[in-house]
């Protein structure tokens, strides 16, 4: 069993010491604006969530990334620190926060050539004129090609963030962390990859990390000695390519004797499924080790085991867990009491936690946002009813475990053998294993709920009506969708079919992606049959492989599928399937070609199996509906629909 004493020992980040080992690293970037808030300033969301994790008892906060100049602002839900308005709001933050015994640090970067021209009518600045070096698929990227900064613009950045620094101090800060990582504009010009001067400020390391040495003296003039400086930084340096460790040690090396308090180290991009868990910490470590200066780690930690083996191998001194709590809320206060088996796991899909094209604000897909002031604190129903929830994949377990928590009797009903639904398959696929903690996590919390489990049961509509329920909730999922072929002896297989090994798939497989699935199954079922030998060609409408998916995402996934020896076929769609070739259409030009293979996947999404609330509607408002089996979607649509239901039944039930 993990001992996790040493994520409770306080810890000194420069002057100022911290009371765990424990910080929350905000991810993402749209923490501004909204609700009655200024554009550009920090909004309720970001006050609420630092709040809610002191409360639990974090030790550090870092927050979102506040803009230090116009020219690096990319939206109006993007922090702005570049003027005296956001003092107030950060005052009221830092209050809060050191109100429940926490410490809070800012957070303060330009984005350089990954920001968006378009918001302030500015162009981008640059170390040089160069565009970013993933172009538009860059975290905020906009494609353009940068201005090259002259020494009066680097004078300015400079002062902006002194000005900055300056303005958390005022507004109670603990620290200030200077971003040099993601690609931002100091690592921009710390890159030998996007900074091509000739002069004072280019060419040579010395010369590269002149810039980041005047930002760390403005820094220092601005906080005092009584706040922690830190440096962010990371081991693979600019996106998408990694820097020299000898290099990266240096710079570190650099930035201590400059005056960073603490190094907070980690990759680019925020790590996904597909990164282990604690991955990038041999690297801090012999930083850590080289350097005898405080590290925090904010790589990628979603088990509290991990955080532990992190400070006790010395790979770290404080930890970022910030994504897990994001997941579950209480999660420090469960590690201290020793209640690990009822954390609800992060599965690092990061969907939610670091925005996205659809929705940028920052949360976690097993939470909905509208619904946690109904659910927050939840207090017994003053009307216990009995409730029957049939499925048991994950909008029934949800709407199962939380009903039940507020009085009533539950019985859940589940026509497989085992609960999980759909997740029992998603953790067969490449990254999914955190999915099997999932089930894992809700079968721990139905058994200690008491809830009545019956798997394995058919629950047609007699059998609904013999339970006498007076709220019934169905959550039945959905059936894969399939393509059907003029040849009925050509069949495809569904995901789950391929997944688990179940048909005949041969050494030649087309994946076809279905108009509207973004990737969610094609990208990892393809992924999988790579793995598993198979040569693959992978099918699909769109320009880009994952449409719905924040730009990390996306950039990963391509990477991963090349490497492995995917076939990429954008911009076509399948047609046919006989005398083994399949034949795709080209979806501008109507050109058809075939494509030889032993079979095909068809990953297209789902099909509603809403048979039993139709047949049950007759009987009222006590029926309702969850999940796939209103849609198919994701794991955030089915937690969604399970957790606005009961928000909506706490709310009529307070009204009555």
């Amino acid at each position: 069993m993990t001992n996790y004493d040493v994520l409770f020992e306080p810890v000194r980040l420069g002057p100022i010491e911290v009371r765990n080992r424990l910080a929350a690293v905000f991810t993402g970037q749209a923490w501004g604006g909204g609700g009655g808030v200024e554009p550009n300033e920090p909004g309720l969301l970001a006050l609420m969530t630092a709040v809610e994790r002191a409360a639990d008892g974090i030790g550090l906060i870092v927050g979102e990334p506040q803009s230090v100049h116009a020219t690096g602002t990319a939206g109006p839900t993007v922090v702005e620190n570049a003027s005296g308005g956001v003092v107030e709001p950060c005052a009221r933050i830092a209050a809060a926060v050191h109100g429940h015994g926490a410490k809070i640090f800012g957070h303060l970067w330009h984005p350089g050539i990954q920001g968006n021209p378009g918001y302030r009518s500015v162009p981008l600045w640059g170390p040089s004129p160069v565009r970013a070096p993933l172009g538009g698929t860059v975290p905020m990227g906009g494609g353009d090609i940068a201005h090259e900064m002259n020494l009066s613009e680097i004078t300015e950045l400079v002062a902006a963030f002194r000005d900055s620094a300056g303005r958390l101090r005022v507004a109670g800060y603990d620290g200030v962390e200077v971003n040099a990582a993601h690609g931002s504009l100091i690592s921009q010009f710390l890159s030998p990859i996007t900074n091509l001067r000739n002069d004072d400020y280019g060419g040579s390391l010395p010369n590269r990390t002149r810039l980041l040495a005047e930002v760390l003296a403005a820094v220092r003039s601005a906080i005092g000695d009584g706040m922690a400086l830190g440096v962010r930084l990371s081991p693979d340096g600019h996106v998408g390519r990694r820097t020299r460790g000898d290099e990266l040690v240096e710079i570190a090396r650099f930035a201590a004797h400059e005056g960073a308090d603490y190094l907070s180290l980690g990759p680019a991009m925020v790590p996904n499924a597909t990164e282990e868990d604690g991955c990038f910490g041999e690297e801090t470590g012999a930083i850590r080790a080289a350097l005898g200066v405080p590290v925090l780690y904010r790589g990628k930690v979603t088990a509290p085991a991990t955080a532990a083996r992190i400070v006790k191998d010395g790979e770290a001194d404080s930890v970022s867990v910030f994504q897990a709590t994001l997941a579950e809320p209480a999660f420090v206060s469960k590690v201290r009491a020793g209640r690990v088996e009822a954390i609800r796991p992060c599965t690092a899909c990061n969907e939610a936690c670091v925005g996205g094209p659809i929705d940028p604000t920052p949360h976690c897909i097993y939470r909905c946002l509208p619904a946690l002031a109904a659910l927050t604190n939840p207090r017994p129903t003053g009307s216990p009813k009995k409730v029957l929830v049939v499925g048991a994949g994950i909008a029934g377990l949800e709407t199962a475990a939380l009903l039940q928590e507020r009085g009533h009797t539950v019985t859940l009903a589940d026509r497989d053998d085992d609960i999980g639904g759909q997740l029992r398959t998603a953790a067969l696929l490449p990254g999914g294993a955190a999915f099997t903690q999932v089930i894992d996590y809700y079968r721990t919390r139905i058994e200690s709920l008491g809830i009545d489990v019956k798997v394995g049961f058919e629950m047609d509509l007699e059998r609904v009506r013999a339970e006498h329920a007076d709220v019934i909730v169905v959550a039945t999922g959905a059936q894969p969708a399939l393509v059907r072929f003029e040849s009925e002896s050509a069949r495809p297989l569904d995901v789950t079919t391929a997944v688990r090994g179940d048909g005949d798939i041969g050494q030649h497989v087309l994946v076809a992606m279905g108009p509207s699935e973004h990737g969610k199954q094609a990208v990892p079922v393809a992924e999988l049959l790579l793995q598993q030998g198979h040569d693959v060609t992978l099918v699909f409408r769109e320009r880009s492989l994952m449409a719905g998916a924040g730009p990390e995402l996306q950039l990963d996934a391509y990477t991963r599928l090349v490497r492995l020896g995917a076939k990429l076929v954008p911009d076509c769609e399948l047609v046919n399937y006989r005398d083994h070739a399949a034949e795709i259409r080209n979806i501008f030009s109507q050109q058809t070609d075939r494509i030889a293979c032993d079979s095909v996947v068809c990953a297209y999404g789902g099909t509603a199996q809403d048979a039993l609330f139709t047949a049950m509607m007759p009987a009222g408002d006590s029926v309702y509906q969850v999940g796939d089996s209103v849609a198919p979607r994701d794991v955030r649509g089915a937690v969604r629909d399970a957790q606005m239901l009961v928000a909506t039944l706490v709310v009529q039930e307070t009204k009555v």
